[in-house]
């Protein structure tokens, strides 16, 4: 908690828990839920109503959120062809793998999580939307650092918080640049946690040149190497066959691709 507001923390998980499913409490209920004081929520939803963020619901009793968020999610509106695109080829590789899936695309010196699909199996790597982490960290940050020019991975290596050293070295980074950009794919055995192995591709989209990194992702167990090859190449046929359906759809729709 150093370096952070209280105050601001509190507003944060008011705000979560409305989008997570908590529309229908009322401020006394919404306080008890977030161990808060009633008249500390009922102070912080009256602030996000101001802010036009949230709203009383207009049947019942609740809050929802409200569109006075839109431009705060502007900016990523233009990953949501992509997102539409990828989740059913994605929910097609879990189910041929086995693994959880996730779509991440760079901001700054972070990789973003947009879309998850996590696998239906006992034991698996799940997560959420729009988790960040370093561009040093994993096979899916390397597979964006892939996709910029060398000036700039070294800056963004240099600037790297102390934490992303902790089980690999620059050297790694490095070497999981030079294979994506060799071989199209790279691969991270337990380098971001000893206890994750993932496997990654680059997906660049020409329509809204952005960048994008497509990710496996399974705990480490001995003997996996033949196994990686096969998710290699269900992970490129994946990656490969939303590629032709987003040209196509560009050729299709004029318009959208206008936009």
């Amino acid at each position: 908690m150093r370096h952070q507001i209280p105050v601001l923390n509190k507003a944060l998980r008011v705000l979560e828990a409305i989008t997570g499913g908590a529309q229908n409490l009322s401020v006394a209920d919404l306080a008890r839920l977030l161990k808060l004081s009633p008249s500390t929520c009922y102070r912080i939803l009256q602030t996000l109503i101001a802010a036009d963020w949230v709203r009383p619901k207009s049947a019942g009793v609740g809050y929802e959120l409200s569109l006075g968020l839109l431009p705060l999610v502007q900016p990523f509106l233009g990953h949501q062809a992509v997102i539409e695109a990828l989740t059913p080829a994605m929910n097609r590789l879990v189910d041929r793998t086995g693994l959880s899936a996730k779509l991440t695309a760079r901001q700054g010196s972070e990789a973003v999580t947009l879309l998850r699909v996590d696998a239906f199996e006992p034991m698996t790597v799940t997560g959420r939307v729009g988790v960040r982490f370093h561009l040093a960290l994993g096979s899916s940050g390397s597979c964006l650092l892939a996709q910029i020019d060398d000036e700039q991975v070294e800056r963004l290596l240099a600037g790297a918080p102390r934490e992303v050293w902790k089980w690999q070295s620059r050297r790694d980074v490095a070497a999981r640049v030079r294979q994506c950009r060799s071989v199209g794919y790279c691969v991270d055995r337990g380098q971001y946690h000893p206890a994750i192995h993932t496997l990654s591709v680059p997906w660049h989209e020409p329509r809204t040149d952005a960048s994008y990194a497509v990710t496996l992702m399974e705990f480490a167990r001995p003997g996996r190497r033949a196994t990686i090859q096969r998710h290699r190449a269900e992970l490129l046929r994946t990656v490969q066959d939303v590629q032709r359906s987003v040209t196509r759809d560009g050729q299709n729709n004029p318009a959208r691709k206008a936009s």
